[in-house]
């Protein structure tokens, strides 16, 4: 289900300070030392995604990688499962 304005708002208050609101998605720029620490990164999202169902895109490059969550389903906006991805990514940070 598509979220409000205000449920978004109070939900992005829930996530590390990390996390951007771009329009309909969540973005977080993660940086790291290197490009093999990128990719760790990126595979240490992947069960978590494959668990949830929810799968983001991921933009990776050398000592970097972007996540970017929307709910493809819902027609690119931000619903839930977006913030309870969200949530478990900032917990491997």
């Amino acid at each position: 289900m598509v979220l409000g304005e205000a449920t978004i708002k109070a939900k992005l208050q829930e996530l590390s300070g990390n996390w951007q609101r771009q329009g309909q998605r969540l973005v977080l720029h993660g940086r790291f030392n290197n490009f093999v620490d990128a990719m760790a990164f990126a595979q240490a999202i992947t069960p978590l995604a494959e668990a949830q169902g929810h799968h983001p895109d991921l933009e990776i490059g050398w000592g970097r990688c972007t996540v970017l969550l929307t709910t493809h389903d819902d027609g690119g906006s931000l619903t839930e499962k977006d913030f309870n991805l969200a949530k478990a990514i900032d917990q491997i940070r």
